[in-house]
C-alpha cells in the first residue's frame, strides 16, 4: 500500500530524509538506490512530494 507524503526536506543523513509535512509534523523518508529521482537530486530547504509504502520507503521522490 503506498500513500502520498508532501513537505520541506529538513534534514538528510545518507538515505533517510526528515520531511516536515504542510501540518508541522516530521517523517523519515527512507531513500534507496531504487527511488526513482524525478526532477533531480534534492538538498535541505526542497519541497518534496514523494510515494512511500507502509515501511517509510520512497518509491519515487519529486
Amino acid at each position: 500500500m503506498m500513500k502520498t507524503v508532501g513537505g520541506t526536506v529538513k534534514e538528510i543523513h545518507g538515505e533517510t530524509y526528515t520531511v516536515e509535512d504542510f501540518d508541522g509534523s516530521q517523517l523519515q523518508v527512507h531513500v534507496g538506490q531504487s527511488t526513482k529521482h524525478l526532477r533531480g537530486n534534492k538538498k535541505v530547504g526542497d519541497t518534496i512530494r514523494a510515494e512511500i509504502t507502509h515501511g517509510g520507503f520512497a518509491n519515487s521522490i519529486q
